[in-house]
Protein backbone atom coordinates (compact mmCIF):
# COMPACT_ATOMS: atom_id res chain seq x y z
CA UNK A 1 0.00 0.00 0.00
CA UNK A 2 1.20 3.47 -0.78
CA UNK A 3 1.51 5.67 2.28
CA UNK A 4 0.10 9.16 2.29
CA UNK A 5 -1.89 8.65 -0.89
CA UNK A 6 -4.46 11.38 -1.40
CA UNK A 7 -6.69 9.00 -3.41
CA UNK A 8 -8.09 5.95 -1.67
CA UNK A 9 -11.34 4.10 -1.10
CA UNK A 10 -10.99 4.09 2.67
CA UNK A 11 -9.13 0.76 2.70
CA UNK A 12 -6.43 0.77 0.04
CA UNK A 13 -4.70 3.53 -1.91
CA UNK A 14 -5.97 3.74 -5.50
CA UNK A 15 -2.56 3.01 -7.01
CA UNK A 16 -2.35 -0.21 -4.96
CA UNK A 17 -5.65 -1.64 -6.22
CA UNK A 18 -4.27 -3.23 -9.39
CA UNK A 19 -1.22 -5.12 -10.57
CA UNK A 20 0.97 -2.82 -12.68
CA UNK A 21 1.91 -4.14 -16.11
CA UNK A 22 5.43 -2.69 -15.82
CA UNK A 23 8.07 -2.71 -13.10
CA UNK A 24 10.74 -0.06 -12.57
CA UNK A 25 13.89 -1.56 -11.09
CA UNK A 26 15.72 1.19 -9.17
CA UNK A 27 18.89 -0.91 -9.01
CA UNK A 28 19.23 -1.04 -12.80
CA UNK A 29 17.16 1.97 -13.85
CA UNK A 30 15.27 -0.28 -16.28
CA UNK A 31 11.53 -0.60 -16.72
CA UNK A 32 10.36 -4.03 -17.81
CA UNK A 33 6.98 -5.51 -18.73
CA UNK A 34 5.90 -8.06 -16.13
CA UNK A 35 2.57 -9.19 -17.59
CA UNK A 36 0.00 -8.40 -20.24
CA UNK A 37 -3.05 -9.69 -18.36
CA UNK A 38 -5.19 -6.58 -18.46
CA UNK A 39 -8.97 -6.68 -18.58
CA UNK A 40 -10.52 -3.94 -20.65
CA UNK A 41 -9.01 -1.57 -23.13
CA UNK A 42 -7.73 1.22 -20.87
CA UNK A 43 -3.93 1.47 -21.18
CA UNK A 44 -3.66 2.29 -17.46
CA UNK A 45 -4.50 -1.32 -16.69
CA UNK A 46 -7.52 -0.47 -14.57
CA UNK A 47 -10.88 1.24 -14.80
CA UNK A 48 -11.87 3.99 -12.40
CA UNK A 49 -15.44 4.00 -11.11
CA UNK A 50 -16.79 6.40 -8.52
CA UNK A 51 -18.16 3.77 -6.15
CA UNK A 52 -17.03 2.54 -2.74
CA UNK A 53 -16.94 -1.07 -1.51
CA UNK A 54 -20.55 -0.90 -0.33
CA UNK A 55 -21.88 0.26 -3.71
CA UNK A 56 -19.67 -1.71 -6.11
CA UNK A 57 -21.44 -5.09 -5.91
CA UNK A 58 -22.25 -6.08 -9.52
CA UNK A 59 -25.44 -7.79 -8.33
CA UNK A 60 -26.79 -4.42 -7.18
CA UNK A 61 -24.96 -1.96 -9.43
CA UNK A 62 -25.72 -2.28 -13.15
CA UNK A 63 -22.93 0.18 -14.11
CA UNK A 64 -20.36 -2.14 -12.52
CA UNK A 65 -21.92 -5.23 -14.07
CA UNK A 66 -21.84 -3.66 -17.54
CA UNK A 67 -18.18 -2.62 -17.07
CA UNK A 68 -17.26 -6.18 -16.09
CA UNK A 69 -19.01 -7.52 -19.20
CA UNK A 70 -17.20 -4.96 -21.35
CA UNK A 71 -13.82 -5.86 -19.83
CA UNK A 72 -14.36 -9.56 -20.49
CA UNK A 73 -15.43 -8.84 -24.05
CA UNK A 74 -12.35 -6.65 -24.69
CA UNK A 75 -9.85 -9.33 -23.60
CA UNK A 76 -7.31 -9.96 -26.33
Amino acid sequence: MTKNSNENDGLVAKESQFYPTKFYNPATGATVAVHTNVLGSDPKGYVEMNYNHKDICPGDNTDVLEEIKKMLTDVK
